[in-house]
């Protein structure tokens, strides 16, 4: 039943849509390229500090565990394309640096892992939302294939239009995980979800058992 004035719930819902959630959903969707990942998780974190404290201890917790954006990855892939050059000149010394420990280490695969992350939410710019000094950085690998000189003397750089996120991998991940509870083995979970897809290009829609009967 309608009413003349709006519930106290209410209320902070539509407030958290139109101050948050909106925004936030608007610059992704405009800003898709993996290189502006970190820009877009700094813009959540902006919007985050305008939040009351009631709002601020519900997403909080949701900030630092969808905090992939904050690795030093990403912040230096997105500081790499950044068209100040101070900003991108940090990217370069730190994936130099971080390249020739990788070169002295007698660790073959670097790791990614958030759960290494100490996100600062006050952070005044995307390259401060970690703390450099107690990270263990790694160099992107989308720009393994460029040598330091090029890092260095070429900008900028024209970077493979990778989204940062769609609705197509959110699809995706549900996938392999299912497939990764049924079978065993990369090959195997591979082939499942090729299979997946293919049967609901086939029959994209199973209500009844006549759908089931090709035309």
């Amino acid at each position: 039943m309608s009413r003349e004035v709006a519930s106290e719930p209410l209320r902070r819902v539509t407030h958290f849509i139109l101050n948050f959630y909106g925004p936030s959903w608007f610059k992704i969707k405009s800003n898709s390229s993996c290189r502006n990942g970190a820009n877009n998780f700094f813009y959540l974190v902006q919007l985050f500090r305008e939040l009351d404290a009631l709002d601020q201890a519900v997403v909080r917790p949701v900030l630092k565990n969808n905090c992939y954006f904050a690795h030093a990855e990403n912040i230096l892939l997105a500081a790499f394309s950044d068209s100040d050059m101070e900003i991108c000149r940090f990217s370069v010394e730190q994936i130099i640096r971080a390249r020739e420990k990788q070169t002295n280490s007698n660790i073959p695969v670097r790791v990614f892992d958030k759960k290494d992350i100490t996100l600062n939410l006050a952070a005044t710019s995307f390259i401060n939302m970690i703390d450099w000094d107690q990270r263990n950085v790694t160099s992107p690998p989308m720009l393994s294939h460029l040598s330091n000189d090029q890092l260095t003397y070429t900008h900028p750089i024209l970077l493979p239009d990778v989204p940062c996120h769609s609705q197509a991998v959110e699809r995706t991940i549900k996938d392999v995980s299912a497939a990764s509870c049924k079978v065993y083995g990369r090959k195997s979970r591979h082939g499942m979800v090729l299979q997946s897809k293919k049967s609901r290009l086939e029959i994209p829609i199973i209500d009844s058992k006549k759908d089931f009967i090709n035309s």
